[in-house]
């Protein structure tokens, strides 16, 4: 177990909400784009799309050739309600996550956009998920954007709720 992971047990950094049963997943199965992909420059399918697949087995990794400015985002075909968020970093690593924003806007270049999610320095585990409700705000647009020194992003999955 990496030295890092010593915190499990004090998880201050990590915001974690309850999605509630009634909530439905509407990024399922919708476009993704992303800076790169590994699949770009590695055997093996680590495109945009698996970030969306409902597989946690599966997932998005960027390639090597965008170091800075890594992002990957899904277009949920038109301006929807977002009441919740819950995004999965790769199940079996021993690699965690920091230094990345969830992002939300109308706009695919988001020249635009609102933070729903800021992870610091202080890692994400590995292994682990977060989840988070949001307040009455709507977009077409969730991105997630590396921000400066980070361990290589990964989305297991990204789910976007909506209250039914």
């Amino acid at each position: 177990i990496p030295e890092s992971q010593n915190y499990l047990a004090n998880l201050g950094g990590c915001e974690m909400d309850v999605i509630p049963a009634d909530y439905v997943n509407i990024a399922l199965g919708k476009a993704c784009s992303a800076s790169s992909s590994y699949s770009d420059t590695m055997p093996g399918n680590h495109g945009p799309e698996t970030g969306v697949d409902g597989d946690l087995e599966t997932g998005w990794a960027p390639g090597f050739d965008n170091p800075d400015g890594v992002w990957w985002q899904v277009d949920l075909g038109q301006v929807e309600r977002i009441d919740g968020i819950e995004y999965f970093t790769r199940q079996v690593n021993n690699c965690e996550r920091r230094n990345f924003e969830i992002r939300a806007s109308n706009d695919p270049e988001f020249k635009e956009y609102t933070v729903l999610y800021h992870q610091g320095d202080f890692p994400l585990p590995m292994d682990m998920h977060w989840s988070k409700l949001i307040d009455n705000q709507s977009f077409r647009y969730v991105r997630l954007q590396a921000n400066g020194r980070f361990c290589i992003p990964f989305v297991s999955e990204m789910r976007v709720f909506q209250k039914k």
